[in-house]
């Protein structure tokens, strides 16, 4: 999981973000707002990962 998050804020210049979760994760979206374009971004992961905790910025 979290080779695929640093994966995503790489390819979308990310330089901060704050995530938080805990448990086992199937088909998820992850979404972040960028400013410049005023909209949000999605990313799909459309497999299953094991989360046993999930705290960072």
């Amino acid at each position: 999981m979290v080779a695929s998050l640093k994966e995503m804020a790489h390819n979308h210049q990310l330089t901060a973000a704050s995530i938080s979760g805990i448990g086992g994760i199937y088909d998820v979206t992850v979404a972040f707002y960028n400013l410049n374009e005023k909209r949000y971004i999605e990313q799909n992961f459309p497999y299953s990962m094991n989360n046993c905790t999930a705290l960072g910025m």
